[in-house]
């Protein structure tokens, strides 16, 4: 068990007179070789100076997708429809989010069963963990730019069970 690295894909959005945008991606033959995304940028170069010639649309934003796939066949043993929903302070003052982690394991919750079985734990070294990359100075952001606010980032954390049409 072990994530292989996927063709790299170039993604290249285009908006129209009307402001409506599409997304084109094109798969590649090629890799990062040693960290080295110098043929990819080339690639994305390319295709976009390309699809600037046969469109009205203008390029707003291109992106270079670079993935990995587990190699085996596995099943996870949780379902994505149970989640845990954590409402978060943002580093601006008075702003909250919610954050969910799908199929979340048992032990970020503070009971093994009765009222506390659904609710997260926010003292567990996991969770805190987790959110800690969201935070101010972090590496990530939630989804509009906003941080996690780095002394108390955790409000308030529960069990949800999504819809799902699946089974």
């Amino acid at each position: 068990m072990a994530l292989q690295a996927d063709p790299v894909k170039i993604s290249v959005q285009v908006v129209d007179t009307g402001g409506n945008t599409s997304r084109k991606v094109y798969p590649t033959n090629l890799a990062v070789v040693a960290g080295d995304i110098s043929a990819i940028e080339t690639a994305r170069d390319a295709v976009v100076a390309a699809l600037e010639a046969v469109t009205d649309a203008v390029v707003l934003k291109t992106g270079i997708l670079i993935g990995e796939t587990e190699d085996t066949a596995l099943f996870g043993s949780g379902e994505i429809e149970n989640q845990a929903s954590i409402t978060v302070n943002l580093a601006t003052q008075g702003k909250k989010a919610v954050m969910t982690i799908p199929a979340p394991v048992d032990g970020i919750f503070v009971g093994a069963s009765g009222p506390n079985y659904n609710i997260v734990d926010p003292t567990d070294a996991a969770v805190l963990a987790y959110l800690a990359l969201f935070e101010t100075g972090g590496d990530f952001t939630l989804s509009d730019g906003e941080q996690l606010d780095d002394t108390t980032p955790f409000n308030y954390g529960k069990r949800i069970h999504k819809a799902s049409t699946k089974g």
